[in-house]
């Protein structure tokens, strides 16, 4: 398909790809990233999971991700070339059938080669003539193996390159393969090719891995055993550059082997739309800074966010290299491209400065904390508004009489007469009709439809809205986006957005707390886990994508006297019926437990208590401190859930049969 046709037929539109006369539109991106973007700039991801080693045991088979085989424009010829880290190069047969392309013969060699295990990630880059670059990811570390970055010895069928291992990198560490001590002739050797990638390779060539799972919005941790074993520098504050160029200034805590990802962190996970079982690959390019690449769980990059088109006014606007690679030490600085700049002007007050057009107009009195101003670039980032955002607070008034436009904004953006409108919320299908009147300044104003949309909204004052206004064919159309509340009143607590359960003792009672856009809801002692501890839990468990979660701590009023153990309202209220009825409970490889649901019609919280959940809890020989992921299967005639077990031994979390 040549350059300039259209899209392809599932993605046609009228769009054009300058960054001048379209808004961020996945298809545009979507085709731009398949039909424009360098093939050398591609990647995908496999993960070995199931009975991978038995299928390749008996056809040496790997299955190239579907979307990548029918999107992608480069060649993959009958036999491709699969190049590991340390260098050697394997010639493996692809296989065509239908959509399918199937890596068989030479595909075994390269996994038992390279020690492959369930578990392992694999990365794959193109690079041009049916050739595709590794890179290999160890389960749980999330970080590359390392023994498999030095070149010394070949694979029997591995086609060698001129690249030879430097003795005198590794001539201080002796090999102590034999307990002696000495110094012995370098062959493969676990011990000198970890000593040599932690000490003696770039720093600008290692990589870790994160897979999206758990309470991973909030914050995220970089892997134990990188922080432990990386030389370079990571200081208080990181930036996170993602694949559209944007850099993100992300705060990091220190503690023992542990660095958390915080402040920063949720603000990029919202901008770059993170959802469960996203797969992240960070590459270090020195001085605090990572690249990252940003798989969804197809296996190929989420193209809306490889096209660099308009940059939000908050982000680093930087020079990209048009060889972005995530296995290039350093970039080229000669051929570099940059977006247009955004304006950044907004307002301080209810008035319009006559200069660039704005992104954004601040209401009179609304003032914005630096989360606040942060999330509202996302946004602009996120949507590129052709009319500004109007942000304002709520307030007694607005929360129960009228909205008030000011009139600078309202003469220039919103009709000169009264006309109805539709207000929306952009996480929810329902849309509310309003009257926008013009009053006697020229301001306009909302009232009895936005009452209805702040009562079903539970808008609360002090809340910011930002006001994302379109118009088409001459109709007006308001989103209306809640941001986080990060202050509160004075003299009043801040309101929690995590519904309470109330139980008969407070010391037992359970938060539910779901993510956004996710079905994974935590008890209040399972928000304690840690993401290295959720990693274990959840890697080990194979919840089936898209089925329902509860993660619940086991105390003691749930093993052993009252043996009471709470639903969370909004997971039941989502899921459950609204009466008791009965449970199937499964365990893995053991038989099944009916276990009763008692639902209270007047608190609507439901739970497992009496006799058969007393038995489950026998059978299964729980204890206080034992993490139950329950699974509510999709699909099953009776409501059935799968219950994983995990138990702490020797610090970490292992799935209990």
């Amino acid at each position: 398909m040549a350059l300039d046709q259209g899209h392809d037929q599932d993605n046609r539109t009228d769009h054009n790809i300058s960054s001048n006369s379209c808004q961020r539109c996945e298809g545009c991106d979507a085709h731009y990233y398949w039909c424009h973007l360098d093939n050398t700039q591609k990647f995908f991801f496999k993960i070995m999971v199931g009975d991978f080693q038995e299928k390749m045991a008996s056809h040496g088979a790997l299955i190239i991700p579907d979307k990548f085989v029918k999107k992608f424009k480069g060649q993959i010829s009958k036999v491709i070339k699969l190049e590991a880290p340390d260098g050697n190069k394997y010639d493996v047969q692809a296989t065509r059938d239908l959509n399918k392309i199937v890596l068989g013969s030479g595909w075994a060699t390269f996994a038992t080669f390279y020690e492959l295990k369930e578990g392992c990630v694999l990365v794959f880059r193109y690079i041009g003539d049916s050739h595709f670059r590794v890179l290999i990811f160890d389960y749980p570390s999330c970080c590359e193996k390392e023994v498999f970055h030095v070149v010394i010895n070949y694979g029997s069928n591995a086609q060698e390159k001129d690249i030879r291992f430097d003795q005198s990198l590794v001539s201080k560490t002796r090999c102590r393969n034999d307990g002696s001590g000495k110094e012995e002739s370098h062959q493969r050797c676990g011990h000198c090719d970890v000593h040599f990638y932690w000490h003696h390779m770039d720093d600008r060539e290692k990589h870790f891995v994160r897979l999206m799972i758990g309470n991973f919005r909030r914050q995220m941790s970089i892997p134990e055993k990188f922080v432990k074993n990386f030389r370079g520098q990571i200081s208080e504050v990181i930036k996170l550059e993602a694949p559209d160029g944007n850099i993100y200034d992300i705060q990091v805590t220190k503690s023992l082997n542990k660095i958390v990802l915080g402040s920063g962190w949720a603000v990029f996970s919202n901008a770059y739309e993170l959802k469960e079982h996203d797969v992240l690959v960070f590459r270090y390019i020195g001085d605090s800074h990572f690249k990252r690449l940003i798989f969804d769980p197809s296996g190929c990059e989420k193209e809306l966010f490889c096209v660099v088109m308009k940059r939000a006014p908050n982000v680093q606007e930087i020079g990209i290299s048009d060889d972005q690679s995530m296995d290039s030490p350093s970039l080229r600085s000669d051929e570099h491209v940059t977006s247009p700049e955004d304006s950044q002007e907004t307002m301080n007050s209810g008035s319009l400065q006559e200069t660039t057009e704005p992104l954004s107009v601040l209401a009179t009195g609304c003032n914005l904390t630096a989360m606040q101003k942060t999330e509202v670039d996302v946004l602009v980032k996120k949507i590129r508004p052709v009319i500004p955002f109007y942000i304002t607070s709520m307030n007694k008034t607005s929360l129960s009489g009228s909205l008030v436009f000011c009139k600078d904004y309202a003469v220039k953006y919103l009709p000169h007469e009264d006309q109805f409108i539709t207000l929306c919320h952009p996480q929810k299908s329902n849309i509310w009709v309003d009257n926008l009147k013009v009053i006697t300044d020229g301001a306009s104003m909302l009232s009895a439809g936005w009452l209805c949309f702040v009562h079903h909204n539970e808008l609360r004052e002090s809340d910011i809205c930002v006001f994302e206004v379109s118009k088409s064919d001459g109709k007006v159309t308001m989103v209306v986006h809640s941001l986080e509340r990060s202050h509160c009143l004075p003299g009043k607590k801040p309101v929690s957005q995590s519904f309470i359960v109330k139980g008969e003792a407070t010391e037992e009672e359970e938060r539910d707390d779901e993510h956004t856009e996710s079905d994974y809801y935590y008890s209040r002692f399972a928000n304690y886990l840690t993401d290295e501890e959720q990693e274990d839990i959840f890697g080990s468990a194979s919840i089936q994508l898209g089925n329902p979660v509860y993660v619940a701590v086991m105390r003691k009023t749930h093993v052993s006297g009252r043996n009471f153990l709470i639903i969370p309202s909004k997971f039941a209220a989502k899921h459950l019926a609204e009466r008791s009825h009965d449970i199937l409970l499964l365990r893995s490889n053991r038989k099944g437990w009916c276990v009763k649901y008692y639902y209270h019609e007047r608190s609507t919280r439901g739970g497992f208590t009496c006799t058969r959940w007393t038995k489950f809890i026998r059978d299964n020989k729980l204890r206080e401190g034992d993490v139950c992921v329950f699974e509510l299967l999709k699909g099953m005639s009776k409501v059935t859930m799968m219950v994983h077990v995990s138990r702490k031994v020797d610090g970490r979390f292992v799935l209990v049969g």
